[in-house]
């Protein structure tokens, strides 16, 4: 009983731990003031530098959050295992049964599996094009009449014809779909088996670095460059040092983050507004 509870604070501490390890509080820009007369940042770069770290910080307040809610790694990773099996043993009965699929299955499944697809998909899963030509006249009409055809319009054009496929093709498309769903769980669980352990990166470290290079340009007037040294690599080690963080192997770490951060604007034509979109890739996943 007393080893029982013993035992105890040591989970909490560990998932309070968990949450400290991403605490970020915004230094006051007069703690960054010798870094920004050395970079010669104007008035305009100091209130966007402020900004971008006032958003780093209810980001990871949000993440904390999240993350305090959810159940132990060791629970998430056994359900993805189930799953994965379970959805093996499906894959694998759709197999054996794969000639006599459009036989059995239920009118209603494939006319749910058609409406649920887009054409597109449908097409990959079949091999050939299947867009309706009426569809092509009646975008074609719109724009020569100046009235533009929105994409709901379009998926209500296209309903029928999705639904008509579904019902004929039930079975290919289910497999289609079940393939597609099996096999990134099949690659996890076959990545999973490869963890040994190890130290986790810095979350913390590496998502306000992202976020201070995906803005480079408005901070320091140019986009951040991939190297260890210069404006960018200096203006870093004074918001960690300004925060009491760690600043050791910071210059290793910081190209590849760089890097995506500048592949990331470039792809997008906008920054994500969601702050759970935001923080897909700083998250721990099981």
């Amino acid at each position: 009983m007393i080893e029982s509870l013993a035992s105890k604070p040591n989970k909490i501490s560990a998932k309070t731990s968990a949450s400290e390890n991403l605490r970020f509080t915004k230094p006051s820009i007069s703690r960054l003031s010798d870094v920004i007369q050395e970079l010669k940042l104007s008035s305009d770069q100091v209130h966007e530098l402020s900004l971008v770290m006032q958003h780093i910080e209810e980001d990871l307040d949000f993440a904390i959050g999240v993350i305090e809610k959810l159940p132990p790694r060791s629970t998430l990773t056994r359900r993805l295992k189930n799953l994965e099996k379970v959805i093996h043993i499906l894959k694998d009965e759709l197999k054996r049964g794969e000639k006599d699929l459009d036989h059995f299955l239920p009118h209603d499944l494939g006319s749910f599996i058609g409406k649920a697809m887009s054409l597109a998909a449908i097409n990959h899963a079949l091999g050939k094009d299947m867009f309706p030509r009426h569809v092509d006249l009646a975008i074609s009409t719109s724009f020569v009449n100046g009235q533009p055809i929105d994409q709901r319009q379009i998926e209500k054009l296209q309903e029928p014809k999705r639904e008509a496929l579904g019902l004929k093709h039930s079975g290919i498309l289910l497999t289609y779909l079940i393939n597609g769903i099996y096999e990134p769980l099949r690659l996890w669980v076959e990545l999973d088996c490869l963890n040994k352990g190890g130290r986790t990166p810095n979350m913390r470290r590496r998502y306000i670095i992202y976020w201070l290079a995906y803005y480079s340009p408005e901070i320091l007037g140019r986009p951040a460059p991939a190297s260890i040294t210069g404006s960018f690599v200096r203006l870093c080690e004074a918001i960690f040092l300004a925060c009491e963080f760690h600043v050791d192997g910071l210059e290793k770490v910081i190209p590849a983050i760089v890097k995506q951060a500048r592949a990331d604007r470039k792809n997008r034509d906008e920054t994500e507004a969601d702050q759970m979109a935001r923080l897909q890739n700083l998250l721990p996943k099981p």
